[in-house]
């Protein structure tokens, strides 16, 4: 089951370490898209639906395969796959915090979070209880920019002990899955190599 993908995310971030470098992807880029590419050869790309919420793409040879939206780089509001160009409906899933997604805590160094989420998809709703802990992260350097980062470690009440690390960039405002883990088995780390602007 995919829980959270990027976390993509949301447009609340100070841009501190990209200032000064005009070269580098700002916060308000988002209005026309940030692409994140992988080492693997993967594209995210994260557009600002609302205040507060992005939508993100999640592309492999130019084929969009996911569609995420987040809120602060961290709380996965819905996911859905996409199926020749189209939202594939029978995959979609819904997450919903108890609150309004824009009051939803952005990602600070030492801070916490602890929720209970309603999840909705095509086989009913369940609760999830999750707990995410944000640390100071190294700041991720490209191409001559230089982007704060905070890692959070999201931990859910699951059978397989489910946990994902996102790497959140205030500088942008999103967020993107770094790694995840189920019964103790680790995924190899998500490596940014490029962030691009544009449609």
């Amino acid at each position: 089951m995919m829980r959270c993908v990027v976390l993509g995310a949301a447009l609340c971030g100070a841009a501190s370490g990209a200032l000064g470098q005009s070269a580098c992807a700002v916060a308000g880029d988002v209005q026309r898209g940030v692409h994140l590419d992988f080492a693997d050869g993967s594209r995210e790309t994260y557009r600002e639906i609302a205040p507060s919420i992005l939508s993100v793409d999640g592309t492999a040879g130019a084929v969009t395969h996911f569609r995420l939206e987040v809120a602060h780089g961290t709380h996965l509001l819905s996911y859905v796959a996409i199926t020749d160009g189209a939202p594939d409906e029978p995959s979609r899933q819904t997450y919903d915090y108890g609150a309004d997604p824009a009051a939803l805590p952005v990602p600070a160094a030492g801070a916490r979070f602890n929720v209970e989420v309603t999840v909705t998809s095509d086989v009913g709703v369940r609760r999830e209880d999750q707990l995410q802990a944000y640390v100071e992260g190294a700041p991720l350097r490209l191409a001559g920019c230089t982007y704060a980062a905070i890692d959070v470690l999201i931990a859910y009440d699951t059978q397989d002990n489910y946990i994902e690390s996102i790497r959140y960039l205030p500088d942008l405002g999103i967020g993107y899955l770094m790694w995840n883990q189920s019964d103790g088995v680790q995924t190899d780390e998500n490596v940014v190599v490029a962030i691009t602007t544009g449609k």
